[in-house]
């Protein structure tokens, strides 16, 4: 497959592929990506306005490097300027959000061989002041959220017993102070060689809960929020082999939290369907075929149809990126698009501005590539399919208010009941698509 490189500026490369879709039908248009310099061996990758000029700018943590590299938008979803900031030795990811509430976006890393937690807090320009780091062993994985509902962001951490990862690891609570600083207040004992996770209210009782992928012991390990300030034991689902990342979403549209996870030695997707308050082992697992080596896995909506794509990334081995196009209820098919050398993390976020959800991955060769998103994004309103939203598909709503009965076309926003959030969507995208 001819491909061809066009240098555009320091630090900046384009590459463009004759072949966009391989391995499945073509449902969406990504402009051809471009490629930034970050450090070296670029793991993590987060999206956050972080100097606080309106627009999404990318966190690139680098293993070999030891730093976190910023790369600013322009708005346009171009990053010329980059910044980068040091923290503790392999930092494998990197998470972005407000630690101490002033309004800006700081980061975290999870430093594996310094055995720490890095945390670097927001300077208010888009610099960083200096690094405060949190004990953790060998940790493998973090994210951020706000556990105790409390008004400020903890993080969650998975760390590997001293021996190098051998034996079962602990998803370990670093709850926040409110000023960005962070304390272990409980650990709990979850699988082997944890390498991915998420934070989401799985069992729906308005606490946050966090899932974990195992990568030796072959599980995904269910950690449920009491409520009461304590994470509960974890459950065990069995989960293939070799679960590498996972990804919390409602995916076949129950509006249930489901979870999607990538197999590194099966080189196959699976979706655990959510029955209900946490319940993931009574629904059948959904399985996918996916590229060779699949190490990262993130969802969005990338046509504005109101349903989760699947994206996953494959490491060097693998130049594709697939797209998992959710076209009803859990049916999925799969269109992929060329990747630099492979993409050791995946993210969805809209980096240019114009209202849909483009794709970034980073590459263990030290860069990021941006794909923005070209797909004509779907109407939702527009129930009678005329090219605009009017009378017709305010009267449809109308008739179907209340709970949902059948295919119900007018419940916008899927939570099974037609009301006044759908009325006012359909009410703000009024005339022509």
């Amino acid at each position: 497959m001819p491909v061809t490189a066009t240098a555009l500026a320091a630090g900046m490369l384009t590459l463009t592929s004759a072949a966009v879709a391989a391995g499945g039908d073509e449902f969406f248009d990504f402009q051809p990506y471009v490629t930034y310099a970050a450090g070296l061996f670029s793991t993590g990758l987060d999206a956050a306005d972080i100097d606080g000029d309106g627009d999404l700018d990318l966190a690139i943590s680098n293993r070999s490097s030891h730093n976190v590299s910023v790369r600013f938008n322009l708005g346009d979803g171009t990053f010329p300027a980059v910044t980068h900031h040091a923290v503790g030795i392999e930092p494998r990811y990197v998470v972005t959000d407000d630690f101490n509430g002033d309004g800006w976006p700081d980061f975290a890393t999870a430093d594996r061989l310094g055995n720490s937690v890095t945390v670097r807090l927001n300077d208010g320009t888009g610099g960083f002041g200096p690094a405060a780091t949190i004990g953790a062993t060998l940790p493998t994985w973090l994210d951020a959220g706000d556990l105790d509902d409390d008004g400020d962001v903890d993080i969650v951490v998975t760390e590997c017993d001293a021996g190098g990862c051998g034996e079962p690891a602990l998803l370990t609570w670093l709850e926040n102070d409110s000023r960005g600083g962070f304390t272990p207040i409980q650990s709990v004992p979850i699988g082997i060689l944890p390498r991915g996770g998420a934070i989401a209210d799985l069992d729906d009782d308005g606490t946050l809960d966090v899932a974990v992928a195992n990568l030796t012991s072959n599980t995904v390990s269910v950690v449920l929020n009491t409520g009461l300030g304590a994470l509960a034991s974890a459950t065990d689902l069995p989960a293939g082999a070799g679960p590498r990342y996972l990804v919390a979403a409602d995916l076949v549209g129950d509006a249930a939290i489901d979870l999607a996870v990538v197999h590194k030695d099966g080189d196959d997707l699976w979706i655990f369907p959510n029955a209900g308050r946490a319940d993931f082992a009574t629904l059948p697992v959904i399985e996918f075929d996916v590229h060779n080596e699949p190490h990262s896995v993130a969802t969005a909506d990338l046509d504005g149809d109101g349903r989760q794509e699947i994206i996953v990334s494959h490491v060097v081995a693998t130049v594709w990126v697939d797209i998992f196009h959710n076209v009803s209820d859990g049916v999925f098919e799969r269109q992929s698009i060329p990747s630099p050398t492979g993409g050791s993390h995946v993210i969805a976020a809209d980096l240019d501005a114009d209202g849909d959800v483009d794709i970034a991955t980073t590459a263990s060769a030290g860069r990021v590539a941006v794909y923005l998103n070209d797909t004509p994004q779907h109407c939702r309103a527009d129930l009678d399919d005329s090219g605009g939203v009017g009378f017709a598909d305010l009267l449809t709503l109308l008739a179907s208010w209340g709970p949902c009965v059948g295919d119900c076309v007018a419940d916008l926003d899927g939570n099974g009941v037609v009301d006044f959030v759908d009325l006012l969507t359909m009410l703000s995208t009024w005339g022509p698509c």
